[in-house]
């Protein structure tokens, strides 16, 4: 990994830090993710993150929800009340069970949890993705969001110099109205 980079938002360089990095999900809240190499620039503060580094970020944003999914049901009973099997899915979307699991359309859209082999889908989510076209709701409680904390956020992928993806245009894209 380059030890420095240039700031694509003002041209000055960047040192590489490993540090906790606080990162920001539209849906789950604000997440620390410990001992991560990002680059920060020495003049404006922005920050790139390295493909390694989005990697942990997307492992601790599925641990979250996760956990947050599975204290949605204390006991047995409420879990049958709360989750509902690949069958009652399909039949409440009207689509086919391959298009649940295989679809792009569907994934990561609707939360479940697998147990075994099965998925067991949290029904809130559900009836919110037939409504809405996407069933993630926020899992916390929060106020206003300063916007400012994500500007000039990068992602870098490996073996490619170039920036792919501004993380600010991604999030919006991704949120539901």
């Amino acid at each position: 990994m380059n030890e420095s980079i240039t700031c694509d938002k003002c041209g000055k360089p960047t040192e590489l830090i490993t540090d906790n990095f606080m990162w920001h999900n539209a849906y789950l809240g604000d997440l620390s993710i410990s001992n991560v190499k990002f680059y920060k620039c020495k003049s404006c503060s922005n920050k790139i993150i390295p493909f390694e580094t989005a990697i942990k970020i997307d492992e601790e944003e599925h641990k979250t929800l996760q956990g947050w999914l599975w204290k949605q049901s204390a006991d047995a009973s409420e879990f049958n009340d709360k989750f509902w099997s690949n069958k009652e899915v399909v039949q409440y979307l009207g689509v086919s069970r391959a298009a649940i699991h295989k679809s792009l359309k569907y994934k990561g859209l609707i939360y479940h949890v697998i147990i075994g082999k099965e998925a067991y889908f949290y029904a809130e989510s559900v009836k919110l993705f037939k409504d809405k076209g996407d069933g993630r709701l926020p899992i916390y409680n929060e106020t206003i969001r300063d916007e400012s904390t994500l500007n000039g956020l990068k992602f870098i992928y490996p073996y490619d110099d170039k920036i792919k993806y501004n993380v600010d245009v991604v999030e919006k894209e991704l949120s539901y109205k």
